[in-house]
């Protein structure tokens, strides 16, 4: 896949990508009066510049480096002065201007590159891993058995409901008190998940204090993993779904542009209907729990969510979209519910945050390594072709899960 650089990217989407205003403009206006002369270095197309023109500053100017931006900004706004500059030099003699907005310093001196980001995700998701094994584990010391699958499915609830409100509660928090009062607050709120560890009543176990290298740790887990057909099928599945079922999120955006003609709100539907289905289906996942084999619907749903995938890629306006991917939503979290449930009850006790470990891999390893993928099918054959092709690879998945499977779909 070829990384545009970041010149080429920003003429790329300079039509489509919309930006809030990046500061409080009352924090700003304390240190600036409207008779100054602005200087905005990075100013994409405008957007901040305009912000200051219609609160009266006047003497405002702008450069950026993408062409791209620069059209669609005078086409917008043409009662700004915005000039194209590569950044290397500015185009104006020194003490011309009062003040010098460098928002986008990092971007125009390039230190932010595509592979920066690959790495700081890398990071992220090794921090990731070291939080989601122990945090699965620990679930089967908080309930029984019997109640395992439940607890797991009313956990996907919260987790789904707080990633559908926390970030219109955020931009509420940021409008009001700032981006600092964010952070502070979400720290602050971690003193009652501290507090209720430390209230709660854990059952006793026996711990075995054998002194074994972490090598021969793994070793074991993956002999035993590869042993247990039961567990090594299961995991298979979340690792083909990681791969190539999630990744649809990552062409949410370009969907919303340029299938459905949508901008960054019609993004926010995208992802809110995703996230309804997903909160649906786990709490009828709690209440039917019981009642139902689980290994059965887990093979089904191997079936279902391809197929469900393949009709989305023909859908041609928002409802249709909202609608398939309501469905698509709770079709996954299904079988990553069904998949946790499963292994947590199956899995011997000497084994579990070994074999937990391989889920959660199969998960944070798995579902950006996906993303890059149907990334470089949309590059390549376009938005459609590219889901199609995924919707393809995993429907081919399914119908070998479904007929070899036998023990599976009888495993409750």
């Amino acid at each position: 896949m070829k990384i545009p650089d970041q010149k080429e990217y920003w003429n790329k989407v300079a039509e489509e990508k919309e930006f809030p205003t990046p500061f409080q403009m009352e924090e700003f206006r304390k240190y600036v009066s409207k008779e100054m002369k602005i200087l905005d270095v990075g100013c994409g197309y405008g957007r901040t510049l305009n912000e200051l023109y219609n609160q009266g500053f006047k003497n405002l100017t702008g450069i950026d480096y993408s062409q791209g931006m620069i059209n669609r900004g005078l086409r917008l706004y043409p009662h700004l002065n915005l000039i194209k500059n590569d950044g290397n030099t500015i185009p104006f003699p020194d003490n011309e201007f009062d003040a010098v907005i460098l928002l986008a310093v990092l971007t125009f001196t390039k230190i932010i590159q595509p592979e920066m980001i690959i790495v700081i995700s890398f990071l992220l998701g090794v921090g990731n891993a070291f939080d989601a094994t122990p945090r699965h584990a620990f679930v089967n010391e908080l309930v029984e058995k019997e109640d395992l699958t439940n607890a797991i499915a009313l956990n996907s609830t919260m987790f789904n409901t707080a990633t559908a409100l926390s970030p219109a509660i955020a931009g509420i928090i940021y409008a009001f008190l700032g981006p600092a009062w964010c952070f502070t607050i979400n720290g602050i709120s971690f003193i009652a998940v501290i507090f209720n560890l430390f209230k709660m009543d854990i059952k006793k176990r026996n711990i075995i204090n054998e002194k074994k290298s972490v090598l021969n740790e793994l070793k074991e887990g993956i002999i035993y993993l590869t042993k247990n057909k039961l567990l090594l099928k299961i995991i298979s599945i979340t690792s083909i779904l990681s791969f190539f079922g999630m990744g649809l999120v990552t062409l949410f955006p370009a969907w919303a542009v340029k299938i459905l003609n949508g901008n960054s709100t019609t993004n926010g539907f995208l992802q809110s209907a995703r996230g309804f289905g997903a909160v649906s289906f786990a709490i009828i996942i709690a209440s039917i729990n019981k009642y139902i084999i689980r290994g059965k619907y887990l093979a089904a749903s191997t079936i279902i969510l391809p197929t469900l995938i393949f009709l989305f890629s023909f859908t041609n306006n928002l409802y249709e979209s909202l609608f398939m991917l309501v469905l698509i939503g709770g079709v996954i979290i299904l079988m990553y519910n069904l998949s946790n449930g499963l292994i947590q009850t199956n899995v011997e006790e000497n084994y579990r945050g070994r074999i937990l470990s391989f889920y959660t891999f199969s998960f944070f390893a798995l579902y950006p390594l996906g993303a890059l993928w149907i990334g470089m099918l949309a590059e390549h054959f376009g938005i459609r072709t590219s889901i199609i092709i995924n919707s393809a690879i995993l429907f081919l998945f399914g119908i070998i899960i479904w007929f070899k499977s036998d023990k599976l779909k009888y495993t409750s």
